[in-house]
């Protein structure tokens, strides 16, 4: 090969071997309020992957009005179309179950990288006033399960909360990384509960989803043969959440989140519809019914408290054991007194 010819023949290899490993994550935007023009604006089939460009268009519509009290930043390192292709879209059902109230949702299996908090963040805080920040990084399972850093209201401003979940494990089996999906969902749900407003927009995403995270799924069973992202254009069946963004009311514009007025009497409008994710959640049924008599959050929050009431727990109890072994004692030795004189009488008795 001519020295001419070789450098640019090793950049071109360089790009190549760049393209073929790009991995994209998924995208999820939400609105409880309705943003007219929101959906329509994007075109079907969609390209893939979609372009930052127009996804970061996409989010400046989403925030530009600040019609939420909440805008969550989900950041779920890992994450890949292919956690919800092999789970059937099952996965994250806390976070489905709220997006199901929501007005506005869309959704894009594969997104270019480059997606940015900071710079979303910054665009909120320029769009309205009097906002508050709220950063959480959870690194890991037990800080999942002590409800670490949960967000706390003292007053109803608005927040932008980012949240950095745990990376998705990418060892063991997939019965592993679909545990850590359900845990960080759960996560999710405990912020959701602080939120004291109903109007919520979400950003859900990967900043982090390497070749590693793509290739931990490739040999399921349901990845055999071409991979989706070989293909240049895609149906909209294969969003993540297909089931929420294909709805019929999203697609026409119409607004979803009604709000309650108290004012009247209880009416259809005033009940929250059923849907077919309630059967989704049939096999967490027991789990999350489960009856705690202190919960996670609340140890947390109490351990002194606990660790007080539970050493007074054991001390009721030991009290309790040692006045039921002391009558017990007496009541023994008061049977043995009583065989004893009625042994004895009863030998006077004979010697008579």
């Amino acid at each position: 090969m001519k020295p001419q010819l070789l450098i640019p023949s090793i950049l071109c290899l360089i790009f190549s071997c760049q393209f073929a490993l790009a991995v994209y994550a998924p995208l999820v935007l939400s609105s409880t309020k309705l943003i007219r023009g929101f959906t329509k604006n994007i075109e079907n089939p969609r390209p893939n992957p979609f372009p930052l460009s127009r996804a970061e268009i996409l989010i400046r519509k989403l925030v530009k009005k600040c019609s939420s009290d909440a805008y969550i930043l989900i950041n779920q390192p890992g994450l890949t179309y292919d956690d919800f292709k092999v789970n059937d879209h099952k996965i994250f059902f806390n976070l489905q179950s709220k997006l199901n109230e929501d007005s506005v949702v869309t959704s894009f299996p594969y997104v270019e990288n480059g997606i940015s908090f900071e710079k979303i963040t910054k665009q909120i805080l320029s769009a309205c006033e009097d906002i508050e920040v709220i950063r959480i990084n959870v690194e890991d399972e037990e800080e999942l399960r002590e409800g670490h850093q949960l967000p706390r209201y003292k007053d109803t401003k608005p927040r932008v909360i980012i949240l950095n979940l745990p990376k998705l494990p990418t060892h063991g089996d997939i019965e592993y990384r679909n545990k850590m999906i359900h845990e960080n969902d759960k996560y999710i749900r405990k912020v959701l509960q602080r939120i004291p407003s109903p109007y919520l927009s979400f950003i859900f995403t990967s900043l982090d989803t390497t070749i590693n995270d793509e290739a931990f799924l490739s040999n399921h069973p349901k990845n055999m043969g071409v991979p989706l992202s070989s293909f240049k254009k895609i149906s909209r069946t294969f969003d993540p959440m297909s089931w929420l963004t294909n709805d019929e009311r999203r697609l026409k514009e119409e607004p979803i989140f009604r709000e309650i007025d108290f004012t009247v009497a209880k009416n259809d409008d005033n009940i929250q519809r059923k849907n077919k994710y309630e059967q989704w959640m049939e096999d967490l049924k027991n789990e999350e019914n489960e009856i705690r008599l202190i919960s996670p959050e609340f140890y947390s929050e109490n351990k002194g408290l606990v660790a007080v009431l539970g050493l007074v727990f054991v001390g009721f109890l030991m009290y309790i054991a040692i006045i039921t072994v002391r009558s017990i004692v007496l009541e023994l030795k008061t049977l043995l007194w009583k065989r004893s004189v009625k042994a004895q009488k009863s030998k006077q008795k004979k010697n008579k």
